[in-house]
């Protein structure tokens, strides 16, 4: 679970899980190459990694334009020498009815979730080629699910899924590997702006997930570190769910309530 002397790129590094992954990665040794549109975010990441004895190093970073990216890929590999790993970690999605969904709002989605990790793969594939590397997606259970007024974004991240299968195929010669995470609902900022906003809502979530809780950014992100380490040198082209089980029951089954405490037996 080591990365030491290697460079991590982290795209969506601000906040949320992309501030988990890049705390993680810098703790397991990494150099971090955070990317956001809000600097002010990638500021407060650096000076808690820095305090902690760690590297980073923040560049502004827009992952639909592709200038951007190139820009991003070319600051690391400038700034460190070398690339040995990228997390693609922004992703966001439209929640409207099908029938009210424009072209605009579709091709937004598709652009922020599967065209970004197409060229931001690509722009720091071309620095592994030499020496390989590892590359984790982060997708959603929602790419396996068909979930209402999501449907724009659930075939976004199914493209994703796809997407990383294929690139692991064809870089597995160049040693390098490709990996996804796919997690379900997450303790996060726009998680807790939904418990202010809409607590029914995120009860139903709860109940419907398996395990009773949502996972923590902490516990994805140490799912992402393992995926960019050599303790998993052999694994490529795999997606793996970090939902608290919210993608195994069938929709048309219920998930079993926790059982009642048994009753304290007479004396």
């Amino acid at each position: 679970m080591q990365l030491t002397g290697r460079t991590m790129l982290v795209t969506g590094a601000g906040r949320g899980l992309g501030r988990a992954i890049s705390l993680a990665a810098a703790r397991a040794g990494a150099s971090v190459v955070g990317g956001s549109r809000t600097t002010e975010d990638l500021d407060r990441l650096g000076a808690e990694i820095a305090a902690e004895g760690g590297v980073f190093h923040g560049e502004r970073l827009d992952v639909t334009d592709l200038a951007s990216i190139e820009g991003f890929v070319s600051a690391a590999r400038e700034r460190f020498g070398r690339i040995d790993g990228l997390v693609n970690n922004t992703g966001a999605g439209v929640s409207a009815p099908s029938l009210d969904i424009d072209a605009e709002q579709f091709a937004y989605t598709f652009d922020f979730n599967t065209r970004s990790m197409f060229f931001c793969s690509q722009a720091a594939g071309r620095s592994m080629l030499e020496h390989g590397g590892a590359i984790v997606n982060i997708s959603s259970n929602f790419a396996v699910a068909g979930v209402g007024v999501r449907s724009v974004y659930c075939a976004a991240k199914a493209a994703v899924d796809s997407l990383t299968r294929s690139l692991a195929v064809e870089w597995a010669p160049h040693g390098i590997r490709v990996n996804a995470v796919a997690p379900g609902t997450m303790n996060t900022p726009g998680y807790q702006r939904a418990r202010r906003n809409a607590p029914e809502m995120v009860e139903s979530v709860i109940a419907a997930t398996p395990s009773g809780r949502i996972a923590e950014p902490e516990e994805v992100a140490a799912l992402v570190v393992f995926l960019l380490t050599d303790a998993c040198a052999a694994m490529t082209g795999q997606i793996m769910a970090v939902d608290g089980g919210q993608s195994v029951p069938l929709a048309a089954l219920s998930v079993p309530k926790k059982r009642p405490a048994p009753e304290p037996a007479e004396v």
